[in-house]
């Protein structure tokens, strides 16, 4: 959660300097200097909404092949809470996905967050064989992903 409350102060400060310092240098129409303020100042959710985007298209064709290859992470299918793809490209893609834990007493808590990747097979996507665990709850992984998010629901 860090990660992302960090990227998103340090984005909006450089990008609103960067504006009013451009901006009040060059003579631009009112309504055009903020429509300019104003991409600007929304550049930095950009890689949210790809991400949303992308999750939205594609996270059905790729939920199966990452419930498959759930047993070789050492979960279960049904641990998958959710999922986020984070790329894609026309023959592979990578994708964030949060497990649940283990703990019997917050069964709802996410254990852990990996990051899977995908070749696509004709029109079929399947595992490439790759993942990393990005962070874990019971284990010392303690990484992050861009665009930056926080650890499940």
């Amino acid at each position: 959660m860090i990660h992302m409350v960090l990227y998103l102060l340090t984005a909006y400060c450089i990008v609103t300097v960067a504006a009013v310092l451009v901006l009040r240098r060059v003579y631009v129409h009112k309504a055009a200097r903020e429509i300019a303020f104003m991409v600007l100042f929304f550049l930095p959710l950009a890689p949210y909404g790809a991400v949303w985007l992308q999750t939205a298209i594609y996270g059905k064709a790729v939920l199966a092949p990452i419930k498959a290859t759930m047993p070789q992470m050492n979960g279960q299918p049904d641990d998958i809470q959710e999922i986020r793809v984070l790329r894609v490209w026309p023959n592979s893609a990578t994708v964030y996905v949060i497990v649940a834990g283990s703990d019997i007493d917050h069964p709802d808590r996410p254990g852990a967050g990996f990051v899977v990747r995908l070749v696509k097979s004709g029109d079929r996507w399947r595992c490439s064989g790759e993942w990393d665990v990005v962070w874990a709850d019971g284990g010392s992984a303690d990484g992050n992903v861009f665009p930056p998010y926080g650890y499940g629901k």
